[in-house]
């Protein structure tokens, strides 16, 4: 399985995405430090995760923004 991540840079970026399960402790780092302005999509592989509740954590330059997801 995997989770498809689409976002749109305006200016240059530093960009980090997290996994962490549901107490907290991060299972995947991703980071794809600098960007250049533009569209991206990454895919992020999680088929190795056990099932339950995950969040998912996009900083971007600073700025964060989670979500909660559920793993069947």
């Amino acid at each position: 399985s995997e989770i498809t991540v689409s976002y749109q840079l305006k200016n240059n970026a530093y960009v980090l995405f997290k996994i962490m399960d549901n107490i907290g402790r991060e299972v995947i780092n991703i980071s794809d430090g600098k960007k250049t302005t533009g569209i991206y999509t990454e895919n992020i592989n999680i088929s190795e995760l056990a099932e339950g509740i995950y969040l998912f954590t996009a900083n971007i330059n600073g700025e964060f923004q989670t979500i909660k997801f559920i793993k069947l």
